[in-house]
């Protein structure tokens, strides 16, 4: 009915609206971070994305940092080397309180260790998941303080952070998060039940599938 599309539109304007509206408060009125991070931004030829990039530099300039140490890097066509140029950075800063996803996995499976710092929601805990399933728990930080401290120490760390690196290239091919044949063998355990609950007549449920071995 008339009133039932006029009803979804008004919700779809309204995600749109909160969405913008949570990067204002994100670049607005979060904690200054400290002079000794500087970050590698990916962005599109979308305005936003050129506001963004002049804010960002306006206020490293209003500290005292160099704009130019700013590297910002568009999009290109072959996404290897995309995953190629994440092995120029040390460490990725996780976003808050939106956290990353794709563009988290994309690091991690590049050899790039992420630093995060979760929420008390789905959107602001999906990086540390990713994060906790490839074994670096320790990359997840309590508060906003907590973030900032440890992203300073690695700044002046490279050993720590060298460690770091070493042990997510170890995990990469036998952590959860990347193991592929362990994914599979889940999703056929899954299939195999309901099945097996098809056919001895049973109605359909939820069920809990027991996890494989993380090394499996």
């Amino acid at each position: 009915s008339l009133f039932c599309f006029f009803h979804i539109l008004f919700f779809f304007f309204l995600f749109i609206f909160l969405f913008f509206l949570s990067f204002y408060f994100f670049f607005f009125f979060t904690d200054p971070a400290p002079t000794e991070i500087y970050t590698l931004s990916l962005h599109d030829a979308l305005p936003i994305y050129a506001d963004l990039e002049r804010n960002l530099r306006t206020e490293a300039r209003n500290r005292d940092v160099n704009p130019e140490r700013l590297v910002f890097a568009l999009r290109v066509p072959d996404k290897s080397l995309h995953l190629a140029r994440h092995r120029l950075a040390d460490l990725f800063l996780d976003t808050f309180v939106y956290s990353a996803s794709t563009t988290a996995i994309d690091a991690l499976w590049s050899g790039l260790p992420v630093l995060t710092r979760p929420g008390n929601d789905f959107y602001s805990r999906i990086c540390a998941t990713h994060v906790t399933s490839v074994g670096l728990d320790d990359m997840i930080c309590a508060s906003t303080r907590d973030y900032e401290d440890r992203a300073v120490y690695f700044s002046g760390n490279a050993g720590a952070l060298a460690e770091v690196r070493n042990r997510l290239a170890r995990n990469i091919n036998t952590k959860p998060l990347f193991n592929q044949a362990r994914f599979v063998r889940h999703l056929e355990s899954a299939y195999l039940g309901m099945w097996q609950r098809y056919r001895s007549g049973k109605p359909p449920e939820s069920f809990d599938l027991p996890a494989l071995p993380a090394d499996s």
